[in-house]
């Protein structure tokens, strides 16, 4: 009986998982959560990561979001785990931590393209909406 109960708390505490689970609160999102609705509450962190190839010139950029709401707190880029170094060619993540500001719903928009090419559509876009509650 015991085991039972043990392992249906093991299959209740990952069921969370996704929502902060080993990540110290912060909730991580990526590419397959393109187009949902993200719910944070005031105060949460958001971590966005994204497959990027910055070696080629290709690098996502925000292109839509509200500063009242949503804070960018830090971003960066991270080679693949197989090179130290970016490596022409080599792609790896970029990756943007937020904070929740203020209650309110808002878009977050990135578009992945060459900074330098003016006036030609992304090749790929990121959007998801950002529900935020007040606890």
């Amino acid at each position: 009986m015991m085991n039972l109960l043990v392992g249906l708390l093991m299959v209740l505490v990952g069921c969370n998982a996704g929502d902060a689970g080993d990540n110290g609160g912060v909730r991580k999102i990526g590419a397959a959560d393109n187009g949902l609705t993200v719910q944070l509450n005031v105060g949460d962190p958001l971590q966005l990561e994204l497959e990027s190839n910055i070696t080629t010139g290709y690098s996502w950029e925000i292109t839509e979001q509200d500063t009242r709401l949503l804070k960018l707190e830090d971003s960066g880029y991270a080679p693949s785990s197989k090179s130290k170094d970016p490596v022409a060619g080599a792609g790896g993540k970029q990756w943007w931590k937020f904070k929740a500001l203020a209650d309110g719903e808002c878009r977050l928009h990135l578009a992945y393209r060459r900074a330098w090419e003016k006036g030609v559509a992304p090749i790929e876009e990121f959007e998801v909406a950002v529900a935020i509650a007040d606890r």
